[in-house]
Formats: structure tokens, sequence, C-alpha cells
């Protein structure tokens, strides 16, 4: 077959190199005829492997379109779920920026009202130890007034006592007054 096909290519090659000039019109009608001779004989033998090469590449092109479409599915669906929580993320982090400030401004609160309750607690404390102060000072103060009255009653009773010449009488009120 590859014999035949040689010869027929190549003898229109030969006649022209030979010079034959009144045979170049039939030359060239079997130029023709080989070259149609050659299509048909490569269309024969390689179209089947053209066709199944042309399959196999469509089949994998249309493979791997299937395959980038699942994954752009894919990632558009992680995509959107990405979206979603950030959404839910910046709604909770809004919400806990709410409950902190709400939870901090209770905590102040709390910490005004202790420390009023121990600046209450602190006068109190102080009022009593001003009025325990004070009873101190009453009680000395009358300590002292009692000493200087019962020395004053003491002192006239002496005198009282020496001009008069009534002793006893002196000595027993000094008795009842405790000097």
């Amino acid at each position: 077959m590859m014999r035949i096909l040689a010869i027929l290519l190549l003898a229109p090659s030969v006649a022209l190199a030979a010079g034959d000039t009144e045979h170049e019109l039939e030359l060239l009608r079997y130029a023709y005829i080989n070259f149609a001779i050659l299509m048909a004989i490569l269309f024969w033998k390689v179209r089947p492997a053209l066709q199944k090469f042309a399959k196999t590449r469509h089949d994998s092109i249309t493979h791997e379109l299937n395959q980038v479409a699942n994954q752009r599915a894919e990632l558009q669906a992680k995509l959107a779920a990405a979206q979603t929580r950030l959404g839910n993320a910046e709604q909770e982090a809004a919400q806990l920026l709410t409950d902190s400030e709400a939870a901090a401004k209770k905590q102040a609160e709390k910490i005004v009202a202790a420390a009023k309750d121990q600046a209450e607690a602190g006068k109190r404390s102080a009022a009593q130890q001003a009025n325990a102060l004070e009873r101190e000072a009453q009680a000395e103060l009358v300590a002292v007034a009692v000493g200087l009255l019962k020395s004053a009653t003491a002192a006239n009773l002496d005198r009282a006592a020496t001009a008069d010449g009534n002793s006893q009488y002196s000595s027993r009120n000094l008795g009842r007054i405790g000097a």
C-alpha cells in the first residue's frame, strides 16, 4: 500500500523532470488525481484517529468544565456561608458590645452604691465616735464640776464651821457628799 502511494505521489514529479511538455496537461491531471487519492487515503486512515482524539478531547474538556462548575458552585456556597457568618459575627459583636456596656453600667452603679453605703457607714461611725467623745467629755466635765463643787462646798463649810464653831456639822455634811 505504501509503495502504491509513493509511486502515485512521485510519478508527476518524474514526468516533469523529464521535460516532456506535451504531456503537461495530462501530468497535471495525474497530479490532481494523486492529490485526491492521497486525501481519500488520509481521510480513510486518519479520520477514525482524529474522531477518537476529538471525542476524547471533547469529553475531557466537558469533564473539566463540569468540575470547574462544581467547584465554582462549592466556592459560591462557601462564600455565602462565610458572608453569613461574617454578618452574624458583626451582629454578635454589636450585641456583645451592647451587653458589655450594660454590664459596665450595672457594675458602675453597684460601685457607686457600695461607695455611698461605705460613706454612710463612715458618717454613722464618725457620728457614733463624736457622740461617744461628747459623752466622755460631758462625763469628764461633770466629774470636774462635781469635784470643783465639792471643794467649793468643803471650803465654804470649813469657813462657816470656823466662823460658827460648828465643826461637827461641817464634818457630817462633808461625809455625806463624799469628800
